[in-house]
Order: structure tokens, then C-alpha cells, then sequence
């Protein structure tokens, strides 16, 4: 008879300490991709803007150890279960972790609407479940798959942040950039003259 599957829905925040190093995204999706491939664990991790949601299945007391580890990990703050419980089969079962970077995938119609707001701790029960469901379309059914990052690009907290903002105000940063460029130009015409 086969052992019921546990899994751990959680989510979390990148430590401040953590926002400027680059690789650091780059060694949770590697360090979870060979320690749950050694432990038999399976899932994904979404990240945006320093904010996580991971799903992790697997044997009972392999996901608890892991969870107490992640809870542990100083990369790690506000650490919360939003879901927990047992299933008859994994859902993802080819992902020892599959690493999304959500931000990439901000272009995708069918991606911005369902994480257009990607803000984890403050989901309840149905919203948790209502991912979870659109991650397992994705996981199956896509035309355009979730990209896996693993390995990962080297990325920070504050490029993030950067290029969100770069993207939702790049008509008002370029009009900017226009008015500085003729600003140079003409007090360049003035000071040689």
C-alpha cells in the first residue's frame, strides 16, 4: 500500500540582509533542488520582490525536517504555513524544485492576471488553493510553460525592485530622460556660445 503524500504550502520574506546579494536567489533554488532530490522531496518556489511561496511534498517526516530547516534559515523571516495536510498521489512530481521567477513572466497575459498582486501572507485558504491549481495548469497543460530558473540568474532584491518600477513607469522615466537630454542640449549650446 502506498504512504500517503505530505505537503506544506508556506510563505516567507527575503531577509533584509539579503536584498543586495545577487546570488542568493540563485543558492536556495540549488541548494533545494539537491537536498530535495536527496530526500525525495518535490515542488516549486515562486518568488517576486523578495516575497516567496514554496509547496513541498513528500514523506511526513522529510517535510517536516525541511520545514524546520527553511524556518531556521536566516535568508528566511516571516515564515507561514498557509497550508498543510496528506494527498494520494504528488502533484508535481518531475519538480525536485522548480524555481519560478515571477517577474519574468510579468508579459505572460494569462501569468500577470493570475499574480498580478503576488502577495502570499495575505492570502487565505481559497486563494492558496486557487494558485495551486493554476500552478498544476501550468505544470500540465500550458502552451507557455512556467520557465524554470534553475539554475538561476544571478539577481538582487533591489534589481527587482528596479526593474518593477522601471516597467510600470517606463512612459514617465522616458518622457524624463527626454526632457534631461534637451535640458544638456541646450545649456550645452548656451555655454559654448
Amino acid at each position: 500500500m502506498n504512504e500517503s503524500v505530505y505537503y506544506i504550502i508556506y510563505t516567507s520574506r527575503l531577509s533584509m540582509r539579503y536584498f543586495l546579494d545577487t546570488q542568493v536567489i540563485h543558492e536556495l533554488c540549488e541548494q533545494a533542488h539537491h537536498n530535495n532530490q536527496v530526500h525525495g522531496v518535490t515542488g516549486f518556489l515562486l518568488f517576486r520582490q523578495g516575497r516567496f511561496l514554496q509547496y513541498i511534498e513528500g514523506q511526513r517526516d522529510a517535510i517536516k525536517q525541511l520545514y524546520s530547516n527553511i524556518q531556521r534559515d536566516p535568508r528566511n523571516v516571516d515564515t507561514q504555513i498557509l497550508l498543510e495536510g496528506t494527498r494520494d498521489e504528488r502533484l508535481f512530481d518531475q519538480w525536485a524544485m522548480h524555481c519560478v521567477d515571477l517577474a519574468q513572466h510579468d508579459s505572460s497575459e494569462e501569468m500577470s492576471r493570475s499574480f498580478a498582486k503576488f502577495d502570499p501572507q495575505t492570502w487565505g485558504e481559497g486563494k492558496t488553493c486557487e494558485v495551486l491549481h493554476e500552478i498544476k495548469h501550468f505544470y500540465e497543460h500550458s502552451q507557455t510553460p512556467l520557465n524554470d530558473i534553475y539554475p538561476p540568474q544571478p539577481i538582487s532584491y533591489v534589481g527587482l525592485q528596479v526593474r518593477a518600477l522601471a516597467r510600470q513607469h517606463s512612459s514617465f522615466v522616458m518622457l524624463q530622460v527626454a526632457f534631461l537630454l534637451a535640458a544638456l542640449c541646450v545649456f550645452g549650446v548656451t555655454y559654448l556660445l
